[in-house]
């Protein structure tokens, strides 16, 4: 007896099942640094969340960035150290379990 898999299962089997989960990250200049620090893993604003750079990225440095928002941080699950310094903040996105490290003073409001 022959088996037949549905065109879908076929597909998922082919490309693997890894996902592509993407997030559109707000703020333009924090797009703009993440597409220098995570190239790969950018496309204009849209940053593939389950990259290997995105996870593994362990530190992230964007100082006096003209940074407004760090919607999208929550998916560098393997950040420890993070430098915000000097940006207009007012709010925090959830940061990753793995931060150990945080500098944020001198955020402009």
């Amino acid at each position: 007896m022959t088996r037949t898999l549905p065109i879908a299962s076929l597909f998922t089997l082919l490309i693997g099942s890894t996902g592509h989960a993407q997030f559109t990250v707000p703020d333009s200049a924090f797009a703009a640094r993440l597409n220098f620090m995570v190239p790969l893993a950018m496309n204009g604003a849209v940053l593939a969340t389950l990259h290997p750079s995105v996870q593994t990225l362990t530190s992230m440095y964007v100082p006096n960035a003209w940074i407004y928002d760090l919607d999208g941080i929550q998916y560098f699950t393997g950040l420890q150290y993070l430098v915000c310094s000097g940006n207009y903040l007012t709010t925090m996105p959830p940061l990753p379990d793995a931060i150990t490290q945080l500098e944020c003073g001198g955020t402009i409001s």
